[in-house]
């Protein structure tokens, strides 16, 4: 969406996970990371719902009507 790729770069994936040397930075980034996936994974299952529920309202709408439908006579 913002570059080429959704994935960062080898080498700037490298970059973020080293040790800076700062400790309580490096807590603080390990602990932001983390939560950053997290956020990702629930909001993935979230989407995840959200098609469930759409797929599940466009089935019961497809029934309705096909129900409403005059059947054919042979």
């Amino acid at each position: 969406m913002f570059g080429k790729s959704q994935f960062c770069s080898r080498s700037t994936y490298f970059k973020t996970m080293r040790p800076t040397g700062n400790q309580a930075f490096n807590e603080y980034k390990d602990d932001k990371l983390t939560q950053l996936v997290n956020e990702k994974e629930e909001f993935k299952a979230v989407l995840e719902r959200l098609r469930q529920a759409k797929h599940r309202i466009e089935l019961d709408d497809f029934i309705k009507e096909a129900t409403a439908r005059p059947k054919l006579t042979e």
